[in-house]
């Protein structure tokens, strides 16, 4: 009768043991590279003097 429960535990933290460890740096570091891009595109761009 436990069994069932303790199964769901296991897999619970498991799953959220990769979310936090793995899954959510790869997404903070995905959304900052996107980030720099559109700085990137909507930046000042500065003038060249001759």
């Amino acid at each position: 009768m436990q069994q069932p429960m303790a199964i769901t535990v296991i897999f619970g933290l498991a799953t959220s043991s990769i979310f936090t460890l793995v899954l959510i740096p790869v997404i903070y570091t995905y959304f900052d590279n996107l980030s720099e891009r559109v700085k990137g595109w909507f930046g000042r761009k500065e003038k060249k003097e001759a």
